[in-house]
């Protein structure tokens, strides 16, 4: 995978610059506008088998929010946590 040159500035802190695959893996469907949210243990999985195929970039939003089968609240942002300091998430 091509990787592109990305300028990320974090609140007080100087510009950083990350090295990103151009195609990333948008991560909404995990737990928001698809119905019943996926399992954590399968988007975790999903994430991972992504990883392990050369992708970094994921997409995603705090406002993605679903329900699993048993009611609970599924969060985008704590699946993509698992993650964090090994992927470049694009959190809006």
């Amino acid at each position: 995978m091509t990787k592109e040159k990305v300028l990320w500035k974090k609140e007080n802190s100087a510009q950083q610059i990350f090295f990103v695959n151009l195609v990333g893996l948008g991560c909404m469907g995990f737990s928001h506008a698809y119905g019943t949210a996926v399992e954590k243990s399968e988007a975790i999985k999903t994430i991972r088998a992504a990883y392990d195929i050369g992708y970094d970039f994921f997409d995603t939003a705090e406002c993605y929010l679903g329900t699993f089968a048993d009611g609970t609240i599924s969060n985008n942002e704590e699946i993509i946590d698992a993650f964090y300091f090994q992927i470049f998430p694009a959190k809006k």
